[in-house]
């Protein structure tokens, strides 16, 4: 979720890290490679037992679910997915082989219900499953608020998508909300939270296991900034090789000490 707009659900991870913790790495691995596609899979279709009754257009790589009367959203939705799609693919080094499926909805209450998002939340947007969810072109008014316009949206949880593709749900949530954040301010020239002030800067420990509990604002601040000094220090890369590494199972932490030769957590980052 980024700044109670953007919404990540993914439902099982919680279940196969709690294997993994018990298991040995090379299990480990076969479990991120071979069994979290199935576990997103099932998702999928969880969400989409919810969501039967849309009808679907198939054009230019994408299937764009939505309700009958909706088809001018659809199109509309569809344009912005041709415009910016192959960037996005472009920066993570990404081959898609079949269609990005996108999910309309006509109001967040609906969008919320179908991916069981609690009702604290907003949410105009979300990846889970393996699908991206949106509420309808014309029924996100961003306002004031320039990262809530529908290209915005989309290109965030397309990045969540890939990324989840490649590394099969293995990395912390600063990291994906980070690169999300990030490649929309490549592509779109948006910078979020940029000029805010924030009262606590947080280790990478904090925002690896405690990144739900912490100010949200600020969390989802400084991990953009953190992939964005990763990015432009180092290199994409590298980038590209720490995501490669994930997608193989291997933990974030050996991953990032052996592409990038020193530890995570001693990352820095200045208020």
């Amino acid at each position: 979720m980024r700044s109670g707009k953007r919404v990540l659900f993914v439902l099982v991870p919680a279940l196969v890290l709690a294997v993994l913790l018990a298991c040995s790495q090379r299990f480990s691995t076969y479990i991120y490679t071979g069994v979290y596609p199935v576990f997103r899979y099932l998702q999928g279709q969880i969400i989409a037992g919810r969501t039967g009754d849309l009808t679907s257009i198939e054009a230019n790589g994408f299937m764009v679910y939505s309700r009958s009367g909706d088809e001018v959203g659809a199109e509309g939705m569809i344009a912005i997915a041709r415009d910016y799609s192959a960037d996005v693919y472009e920066f993570f080094g990404y081959e898609r082989t079949s269609p990005v499926e996108i999910v309309l909805f006509d109001d967040e209450e609906e969008l919320k219900k179908a991916l069981r998002i609690p009702e604290g939340l907003s949410a105009i947007g979300a990846y889970a499953g393996g699908r991206i969810s949106l509420l309808l072109p014309e029924s996100i008014s961003g306002g004031e608020a320039e990262g809530n316009r529908p290209e915005n949206v989309y290109v965030h949880e397309l990045a969540h998508l890939v990324m989840d593709d490649i590394c099969k749900g293995n990395y912390p949530m600063w990291f994906t909300e980070g690169s999300a954040l990030y490649v929309e301010y490549l592509l779109l020239g948006y910078e979020w939270g940029a000029g805010w002030e924030y009262d606590k800067v947080y280790t990478i420990d904090e925002l690896a296991h405690s990144f739900g509990d912490l100010d949200e604002q600020a969390a989802y601040r400084q991990s953009f900034l953190l992939v964005k000094d990763l990015i432009e220090g180092y290199g994409v890369g590298k980038y590209r090789s720490l995501l490669s590494a994930l997608g193989k199972g291997e933990t974030f932490e050996t991953a990032f000490d052996r592409i990038y030769g020193f530890e995570s957590r001693e990352l820095a980052l200045a208020q």
